[in-house]
């Protein structure tokens, strides 16, 4: 079993009622653990061949399993590696997914009212907070742009590791949801400006209302109607 910190879990060899009590006791030390039953669920196929030269140690297969000459740790750290990054991937397209309905829900509003409530620009900090925590986590988290260590390390799992990662379409899913980030933020930004805006409306018109008011007082002062009106402050005084 490998554990990844940023919440895939990878079984080998292990049985699925083990699996289940397993997660179970893993989620007790999470922060936000996905429901049971809702959790996002791959498998691997993964054959042992002691007759690969040692030179080799992997053969990468072209259907949906790999051969390999041991099931020993740089073989676990390859094959676990990549399973952790496509399950995260998974759960990351529903969570955008989701974003981009919630998004068009804030848009249609938006469109139909022409402002923003206080709710809505709390939605929309929270797309823009959501979409950056993504974003960083697919890139230093999952580590989805860097080499296996062990492929790093050992020329003779690279085939492996790139074999998997091409099967798994990990880089064409990366740039899909990459495009779907930053068409939220893209989209965000401008609302944003939008709000800035209409806030720095806002202090327009306050300033105009208070060089208004001056100028009242000035034309007041000037004609001498503000000695009756403001003569009970210098009397005060």
């Amino acid at each position: 079993m490998v554990v990844f910190k940023y919440g895939s879990v990878v079984f080998v060899n292990v049985p699925k009622k083990m699996q289940t009590g397993l997660l179970g006791k893993i989620k007790t030390h999470c922060k936000d653990p996905i429901p049971s039953g809702f959790e996002h669920v791959d498998g691997y196929k993964v054959v042992v061949d002691p007759t690969i030269p040692s030179s080799e140690a992997v053969i990468s297969s072209s259907g949906s399993h790999l051969t390999v000459r041991s099931l020993n740790l740089n073989s676990v750290s390859v094959i676990s590696t990549v399973m952790g990054q496509t399950v995260a991937l998974d759960y990351y397209y529903v969570v955008v997914d989701n974003m981009l309905s919630s998004f068009e829900d804030l848009n249609s509003t938006v469109e139909k009212t022409g402002t923003f409530s206080a709710m809505e620009k709390e939605r929309l900090f929270k797309i823009v907070a959501e979409n950056n925590s993504i974003f960083i986590g697919m890139v230093s988290k999952l580590g989805l742009l860097e080499r296996s260590d062990t492929a790093w390390n050992h020329s003779s799992y690279v085939g492996a590791w790139e074999g998997m990662r091409e099967e798994f379409e990990l880089k064409e899913r990366f740039e899909n949801l990459e495009f779907k980030l930053n068409l939220i933020q893209h989209n965000t930004r401008f609302f944003i400006e939008i709000l800035h805006n209409q806030k720095s409306d806002k202090l327009e018109w306050i300033i105009i209302v208070l060089i208004g008011f001056e100028s009242v007082l000035m034309i007041m002062d000037m004609s001498g109607v503000g000695e009756r009106f403001f003569g009970f402050l210098n009397f005060g005084m």
